[in-house]
Order: C-alpha cells, then sequence, then structure tokens
C-alpha cells in the first residue's frame, strides 16, 4: 500500500521549476510561502527613479506581460497576487543581464 505524503506543493522539490499549466504556458512555483508581500505593498522595495517609484499596477503588467521577455514572479491569493524581495531582486538582475546583450 503506497504512502501518502503531505509535502508543501510550493516548497516541495518536485514544484520548483516551471511546469506547464492548463494553458501551456510555463509558470514558476518556486516563491516561498515565507514573505509574501501584495503587489500594492511590493512597490516599496523598487528602487525610486526620479524620486517616483512604479505603482502596484506596473508591477501587475511585470507579472503578467513581462519586460522584455522577463516576467515578475508571483502568486495568487484569491484575487490578489502576491510576491516576494527576492523574486524582485531576480527580475531586475534578469533586466540587467537582458538589456546588456
Amino acid at each position: 500500500m503506497p504512502t501518502q505524503t503531505n509535502a508543501n506543493p510550493l516548497t516541495s522539490s518536485s514544484h520548483t521549476q516551471s511546469q506547464p499549466n492548463e494553458f501551456n504556458h510555463p509558470i514558476n512555483v518556486s516563491i516561498a510561502p515565507e514573505g509574501l508581500v501584495a503587489l500594492k505593498d511590493a512597490v516599496r522595495y523598487v528602487p525610486a527613479i526620479n524620486g517616483r517609484r512604479p505603482s502596484a499596477s506596473t508591477l501587475y503588467r511585470w507579472c503578467r506581460r513581462g519586460v522584455g521577455g522577463v516576467r515578475l514572479e508571483y502568486v495568487r491569493i484569491g484575487r490578489s497576487m502576491a510576491t516576494n524581495r527576492a523574486a524582485l531582486g531576480r527580475f531586475l538582475t534578469a533586466l540587467a543581464r537582458a538589456d546588456c546583450y
């Protein structure tokens, strides 16, 4: 009789890579549940340029459409979207790398 494990799908090693969803779009579920921040609150972790920070709608667009093929990682919690500081750092680093080439 096989044993069942109650592993957390967000931290399980089998779910840390991009996997196709029902629309055959790769999704990334490597965001740890610790430190999640709603997009409207995550704007404070993005550096201000010319004294202005991006709006929450800009972060939403970074998640859904991306910039130059780079998308901000996020998770859905009900109707809200959340990310964390590490995902923002990876996103900004990937943008800088994409800009170099």
